[in-house]
């Protein structure tokens, strides 16, 4: 295979013949036969030709001569570098150009594997100084390096033109959620790449992204469940994700809630669900613990792709926030409600306020504030006649016994609060108050719950913040109540 243009030769050939036998030449040898005819590309090698002409200088006909030589090696290879050749590519095109060259001009060094200057010749006429250069090229060796950077230049372009391919075909499929995923994967490609029209690639996929997602939407259709502390809901909560009415099949959805220990500590679950056939999805909530209403949010996840595109640099993580809000709009509230079978019992309750000596207090604010807040959750409660509170002297089972004996009480929530700081200033008096109480179950003399707390309060006199006291202790026992029993 000739590497050097055929109609040069033919110019050549007269041109040789003319000048070669003219006066003033510097040489009158008659060129080597590869001059004229090059050497045809056999099993083991290719063979190129590279030559140059410069008016005074053979060095720099020779560096003209190798450069030529370097560009048909490249033409053969068939890389060029374009708008979408990355940095790593041109990098290494320019590394093996570079040893070529030098393997040119040092003769005898091996820089490039199977590569080989064969034979060199220049002669002088009045035109100036023209060189040529032979090289041959070990054709396994040619092959090699042809394919690791054609590799080398394809590899960007996939990884920006697959994920975007892979998102077209998603759309196609009607899996839109999945679609923008990919786009946002080539998107993220797109910048970290070199290319020199990332810009456009990127903000390309990043639009495809947003169309793909914006006309989703989360419906609800099973919502509202109640159940009963300890108990499995009756049945799942149900929801569908659908763009335009039609369902959207491999959306992936966190469905998250607050859950309530028996201890009183609360903290997020969050599980993940993929939407099925018509774009539906169900989910169940554990046994719940504790009495009361919560809410579930349902909320479109693209996390995994939109954490990557936090490391990008900041205009391109500027354009990303236009995906996110569009994600975090993407989201429902399932509600569900958690009753505790102990309202329907019977309880009587008797909560005495004491002073910092221990003395009895007149009014029994602890104890209205617990019970208002109980009988707002629907308990059965039965307050203690006045009077009965001087059972209290005699201990909390002289207490409990007396209510056993009424018959029309099943439980008892008995304790008492007292104040333990007192102080006073020129803006009022400020107070704090503690206390207990202990849930008994009156068939079988059982405590089921107990708990403790404390409350601050201020106010214009003393009356004042220790009414406020203990009230707001009332309701904040009421609550730990509500959280303990079954």
């Amino acid at each position: 295979m000739r590497h050097v243009s055929g109609w040069f030769y033919a110019a050549l050939a007269v041109l040789f013949f003319s000048t070669c036998t003219s006066p003033g030449s510097a040489r009158k040898e008659a060129p080597p036969d590869w001059v004229l005819s090059p050497p045809q590309g056999d099993d083991r090698y290719e063979y190129f030709v590279g030559y140059a002409v410069d008016p005074s200088s053979r060095v720099k006909a020779e560096d003209a001569a190798t450069q030529a030589l370097i560009s048909e090696i490249m033409r053969f290879m068939g890389v060029r570098i374009t708008a979408e050749t990355t940095g790593e590519a041109q990098a290494s095109l320019e590394e093996f150009s570079v040893a070529l060259g030098r393997t040119v001009k040092e003769e005898g060094s091996a820089r490039v594997s199977g590569f080989k200057v064969v034979d060199r010749y220049w002669y002088e006429d009045e035109n100036g100084i023209t060189v040529y250069i032979l090289a041959r090229y070990e054709r396994d060796a040619l092959l090699e390096e042809k394919a690791r950077l054609e590799a080398l230049f394809k590899e960007a372009e996939e990884a920006i033109s697959g994920p975007e391919r892979r998102g077209e075909r998603l759309l196609m499929e009607g899996r839109y959620a999945e679609a923008a995923v990919a786009f946002l994967d080539a998107a993220r490609a797109a910048a970290s790449s070199s290319l020199e029209n990332r810009e456009v690639r990127f903000q390309r996929n990043l639009d495809k992204a947003v169309r793909a997602l914006q006309p989703l939407e989360i419906e609800v259709l099973r919502d509202n469940l109640t159940t009963y502390v300890g108990e499995a809901f009756p049945a799942e909560f149900q929801g569908r994700v659908v763009r335009e009415g039609e369902g959207v099949v491999g959306a992936t959805l966190l469905i998250s809630y607050r859950e309530t220990t028996s201890a009183g500590r609360t903290r997020v679950r969050t599980v993940p669900v993929v939407t099925g056939d018509g774009g539906e999805f169900s989910f169940s909530l554990p046994v719940m613990q504790v009495p009361g209403s919560g809410e579930i949010t349902v909320r479109l996840d693209l996390s995994s792709a939109l954490e990557l595109l936090e490391d990008l640099p900041g205009t391109f993580r500027e354009a990303a926030d236009a995906v996110k809000k569009v994600v975090l709009s993407k989201q429902a509230v399932f509600h569900y409600r958690v009753e505790s079978r102990s309202k329907t019992v019977p309880t009587g309750v008797l909560i005495l306020d004491l002073d910092s000596s221990g003395g009895l207090l007149k009014e029994r604010g602890t104890e209205r504030g617990l019970m208002r807040l109980l009988s707002q959750e629907g308990f059965s409660l039965k307050g203690i006649p006045e009077g009965v509170e001087t059972l209290s002297k005699q201990g909390e089972e002289a207490f409990v016994s007396w209510a056993r004996a009424r018959g029309d009480i099943a439980r008892v929530i008995v304790g008492n609060a007292r104040i333990d700081e007192f102080s006073e200033d020129g803006d009022g008096v400020m107070v704090r108050v503690s206390g207990y109480v202990k849930v008994v179950d009156l068939v079988t003399g059982r405590v089921i719950a107990t708990v403790e707390a404390f409350k601050r309060a201020r106010g214009r006199s003393a009356e004042v913040a220790l009414a406020a006291a203990f009230a707001s202790l009332g309701e904040v026992l009421g609550e730990k109540v509500l959280a303990s029993l079954p």
